[in-house]
């Protein structure tokens, strides 16, 4: 069996500011360097056979921090990126729900929904991030490996892999899922939330 551990990036400025971050390369703050620190100290017990972390700045460094303390390479992949927010991707959750108002009521509860048309839902980047997620499980049987992506990304797979209902959870920066794959088949494992959560603060998934 390969576990997978699945990290959402630190924080940034745009968390804070809770901004659609997207594909926006936006790095970590200085509390989301931290935190990626603490998420390193915490995995310190467990040896990753690989490292890999989606095309961003704010998942790449995440990743950089676990892997200087494991001493293994971090490896990028397009496919693990947030959610594209299309023309959202700047604005404030305010300004999205004030201008999009019934579309945003719709989108919390479907995988499918889109906020505005040039946007991917839920559904657009399970089907792109899965694929990634079980050849990277193949290729590395029966070991350990870590992805640092997106709570986007994160929320869409549990949703599509465990059946969780669309925004009836909260994903934080610095979170970690669990999940195996075995005989053909990725499933959910367990949740682990390894910082403080009063430190970490309520983060949205933008």
């Amino acid at each position: 069996m390969t576990r997978l551990y699945l990290v959402r990036h630190g924080e940034t400025d745009w968390n804070v500011e809770h901004r659609y971050q997207g594909w926006t390369d936006i790095p970590l703050n200085a509390k989301g360097r931290e935190q990626a620190k603490q998420v390193a100290q915490s995995l310190s017990n467990l040896s990753f056979q690989a490292i890999y972390a989606s095309t961003l700045k704010r998942a790449i460094e995440t990743a950089e921090a676990i892997a200087e303390m494991q001493g293994v390479h971090v490896e990028t992949h397009d496919s693990l990126k947030e959610i594209y927010f299309g023309t959202l991707e700047g604005k404030t959750l305010r300004e999205v729900y004030e201008e999009h108002i019934q579309n945003t009521i719709s989108s919390v509860d479907s995988l499918h929904a889109k906020i505005v048309p040039d946007q991917e839902s839920g559904f657009d980047v399970s089907q792109r991030a899965l694929p990634t997620l079980v050849q990277i499980a193949k290729k590395h049987q029966g070991k350990n490996v870590l992805v640092v992506t997106h709570g986007g990304v994160l929320h869409s797979l549990l949703v599509t892999i465990a059946g969780m209902e669309w925004g009836s959870f909260h994903i934080e920066n610095g979170q970690i899922l669990t999940f195996a794959y075995d005989q053909e088949k990725l499933t959910f494992l367990e949740e682990k939330v390894y910082l403080d959560r009063d430190s970490v603060g309520n983060q949205r998934e933008d």
